[in-house]
């Protein structure tokens, strides 16, 4: 986290902010965990996405760490209070967060740089297209909304999407249960999904073997069954 004497905190969207990559570490995750953890304790968590990312203000290059909110209603300051909490918890007051909220326009911008920690409802739009030149059932274009970065055994990482419409679970062994969210790893050494720079990025396609809470972000490759190799396009 950068230097600062306290966390910024602001309700209205920054008119002027370069989005720049996603924050990432493992006292990040700490925070990111705790940060769920009260919002899911409060009585009306309503439809929101979180994101950690490095953000820059002006054209010199210089970068500050800020908390950005996504809300589907007014925005609601017992979140702000609730995420400066845990931050002043876990790293203290000589450390600096900006929090603010975004608009839909910048969401969408953030987005192309940064995953959200935390969707209690998806955004209006598809990030990308899901798709299987090889078959696996795959050869619709499924939509897919980017949900959580984990880490784990693959060395870029792994994305949680939310997909539509869902595969047919049936084919695996899970009866009437579909699979609506899948977790995708690059195919290709050196080829990274954060973010996807060249279309369309080519991934395996795994499902969940565990139930995955809203506060983890790292997962063992048990936790993953390989469903398909498939590729991601940026359009439908």
């Amino acid at each position: 986290m950068s230097d600062g004497e306290a966390i910024g905190i602001e309700t209205r969207p920054r008119p002027r902010v370069r989005f720049v990559a996603e924050q990432l570490g493992v006292p990040e995750d700490e925070l990111k965990s705790a940060v769920v953890r009260r919002w899911l304790e409060q009585a009306d968590t309503h439809p929101l996405r979180a994101y950690l990312a490095q953000v820059a203000y002006d054209r010199k290059g210089e970068t500050s760490v800020a908390l950005c909110i996504a809300s589907d209603r007014d925005p609601d300051e017992q979140l702000v209070v609730a995420a400066a909490d845990e931050f002043r918890g876990l790293f203290g007051r000589h450390e600096h967060l900006d929090i603010f909220f975004v608009d839909e326009r910048q969401e969408r911008r953030l987005r192309q740089v940064c995953c959200p920690f935390f969707s209690s409802a998806r955004v209006a739009a598809p990030d990308f297209w899901l798709r299987s030149s090889e078959g696996y059932n795959l050869e619709d274009p499924r939509a897919c909304y980017k949900e959580r970065r984990l880490s784990g055994g693959h060395p870029d990482g792994y994305l949680v999407c939310e997909i539509d419409p869902p595969i047919i679970g049936q084919a695996y062994g899970l009866g009437a249960h579909d699979i609506d969210r899948v977790v995708f790893a690059s195919r290709h050494g050196g080829v990274s999904l954060f973010p996807i720079g060249e279309w369309p990025a080519y991934v395996h396609v795994a499902r969940l073997t565990v139930h995955l809470a809203e506060d983890e972000f790292a997962l063992r490759p048990t936790d993953l069954r390989l469903i398909a190799w498939a590729e991601l396009y940026e359009s439908r």
